[in-house]
């Protein structure tokens, strides 16, 4: 089975509190630093530029430009791609349902 993470943010950001929907999905730097070369463990990098990823990222990670993961919906601009669009996405960047063999 994949190991899904998302990598956590610091609880504030520009000073407000952040409150999360899954908190239970966040990690800290500390257990992705113990958990880097866990074989099953997939990191997709999205929302920055290509440059930026390219001029430094965590090491393995998968790029996914954050305008491809957004789509017109019945004319309402940047509403989340399809789950299917969503896991093609992800296979394509490394990160597919399965762990490789």
């Amino acid at each position: 089975a994949l190991l899904s993470v998302l990598v956590g943010v610091p609880s504030s950001a520009h000073g407000q509190a952040c409150d999360y929907f899954n908190p239970q999905l966040l990690v800290d730097v500390d257990w992705l630093e113990k958990n880097i070369d866990h074989a099953e463990l997939r990191i997709i990098d999205f929302g920055r530029r290509p440059q930026d990823y390219r001029e430094g990222h965590i090491p393995c990670a998968a790029f996914i430009a954050r305008g491809s993961l957004a789509a017109v919906v019945e004319g309402v601009p940047n509403q989340l791609i399809s789950v299917e669009e969503l896991a093609e996405a992800l296979e394509l960047a490394g990160g597919a349902t399965a762990a490789p063999s």
